[in-house]
């Protein structure tokens, strides 16, 4: 198994991704957005805290969780269309 490997700017302060956590909360996937709003709550205090790797690991989370809860919020949309298109065939 192996270790991801994390590259970190040095006085690069990681994006929040809140907009993106708010978006996938309130349009797409509920319980994944919910999981990245509180990844993307920790950015900004653990880089006050100068916890440099926790704010980037939190960011990346925090992306990872919206773009997840994106996609399966798509997915859920496209199997509820397929589903509804083929059941208004059957009479």
């Amino acid at each position: 198994m192996t270790v991801p490997v994390v590259v970190v700017p040095p006085d690069a302060q990681p994006r929040t991704y809140l907009w993106l956590a708010l978006l996938t909360t309130f349009v797409f996937c509920p319980p994944a957005g919910l999981l990245a709003l509180i990844f993307s709550a920790r950015v900004a205090p653990r880089w006050m805290a100068g916890d440099r790797q926790g704010a980037w690991t939190a960011a990346r989370a925090a992306r990872n969780w919206s773009m997840a809860g994106i996609l399966a919020g798509l997915l859920l949309a496209l199997v509820v269309m397929v589903w509804a298109g083929t059941a208004a065939f059957q009479v």
